[in-house]
């Protein structure tokens, strides 16, 4: 299975919601695996899950780094969408393998 991955804390300012409903507007033939806590009673992270097509995982938040570097070393690209802040440390950490 192709996989595309999307790390950051599931708040408006990372644009987790305008990359999800973009992904899910026409087949991709891979899927998007976004990490991060989703809660049903945060209206944004349901929104996020609402947009989501098939094609995008939610596989919770994931806090082993083996777990994380191996979506990172399989995933055809990594996604960033952060909108405020200095250099985020998930993007840093995405260039160091071969996305």
């Amino acid at each position: 299975m192709r996989i595309s991955i999307l790390i950051a804390r599931a708040e408006p300012e990372n644009s987790i919601l305008e990359v999800v409903q973009a992904w899910s507007r026409k087949p991709r033939r891979c899927k998007l695996v976004v990490l991060g806590k989703y809660e049903a009673g945060h209206a944004y992270q349901r929104a996020v899950q609402a947009a989501a097509s098939d094609e995008v995982i939610f596989p919770g938040a994931i806090y082993e780094k083996p777990v994380v570097q191996a979506l990172r070393f399989h995933a055809r690209f990594y996604v960033h969408g952060h909108q405020v802040g200095g250099t985020n440390p998930s993007l840093v950490e995405a260039l160091g393998f071969r996305l």
